[in-house]
C-alpha cells in the first residue's frame, strides 16, 4: 500500500517541476529495480513489466520501479532534467560507529554470524568452486550523500542514470566461522551497544 502513496506524491512532485520552469529532478532509486541493467538503458524497455510476487522488500522495489518509468514518461514529455540514483547497501554514517541499528536485516545478519561464530561456505565462494575475497558492496552514507548531490546538481538538461555501486571490491575481514562470540564483545542489546574488535 505504501508503494502506491510514493508513487502518487512522486506524480505529484513531477507535475510541480514541470508547471512553470523546468527544474532539474534526483530520484533516488534502487538496484533492485533492475538487477544488472546498463546505467544507459530506459527502464521501461529493461524492465517493462514489474511482477509482485509477495517476497521481500517486493513493494519498495515496485514503487522505486514506478517511480523511474514516471520520471522517464516526464523527461520525454516535458524535457524535465532528471538524474536516476541507483543504490545498493547504503552503510551507516562513520560518526555512528559502535552502534547498532537492530531492524536493518544486514546488521542482524552480521550479528547472527558473530553471535553464532559460523558463516556459510558460500560467503567466499570464488570461481570453480576455489575460495573468494569478501567485500563489502556498501558505501558510507555521507560518501553516497555527497556524490549523489554532486552528481545530481549537474544534470541540467537529459535523462541520466547512476548505479551508486562498487566496481571493485572493498576487502572485507573474514567471516568467523569458528571464532566464539565473546571475542566480539558482550552480546547486542536493542539499544546503542559498542563492540570491541
Amino acid at each position: 500500500m505504501l508503494g502506491w502513496c510514493w508513487s502518487v506524491e512522486l506524480a505529484e512532485l513531477i507535475r510541480l517541476a514541470v508547471t512553470s520552469r523546468s527544474t532539474q529532478f534526483s530520484y533516488l532509486a534502487t538496484v533492485a529495480v533492475t538487477f544488472g541493467a546498463d546505467e544507459s538503458a530506459d527502464i521501461r524497455t529493461a524492465c517493462p513489466v514489474r511482477e509482485l510476487d509477495g517476497g521481500y522488500a517486493d513493494g519498495y522495489g515496485a514503487s522505486k520501479w514506478a517511480g523511474e518509468v514516471l520520471l522517464r514518461a516526464a523527461h520525454d514529455a516535458y524535457g524535465l532534467p532528471v538524474a536516476v540514483f541507483r543504490s545498493n547497501l547504503i552503510l551507516a554514517h562513520p560518526r555512528y560507529r559502535g552502534r547498532l541499528n537492530v531492524a536493518d536485516v544486514f546488521t542482524r545478519l552480521v550479528l547472527s554470524l558473530l553471535a553464532t561464530g559460523i558463516a556459510p561456505g558460500s560467503f567466499y565462494a570464488g570461481g570453480g568452486g576455489a575460495r573468494g575475497r569478501g567485500h563489502y558492496d556498501g558505501f558510507p552514507v555521507d560518501f553516497a550523500a555527497r556524490a549523489i548531490a554532486a552528481l545530481g546538481d549537474g544534470v541540467r538538461e537529459g535523462h541520466h542514470t547512476y548505479n551508486v555501486v562498487r566496481r571493485s571490491p572493498c576487502p572485507a575481514p573474514p567471516c568467523p566461522r569458528t571464532a566464539p562470540a565473546r571475542r566480539y564483545g558482550p552480546p547486542p542489546s536493542t539499544g546503542r551497544t559498542t563492540s570491541r574488535t
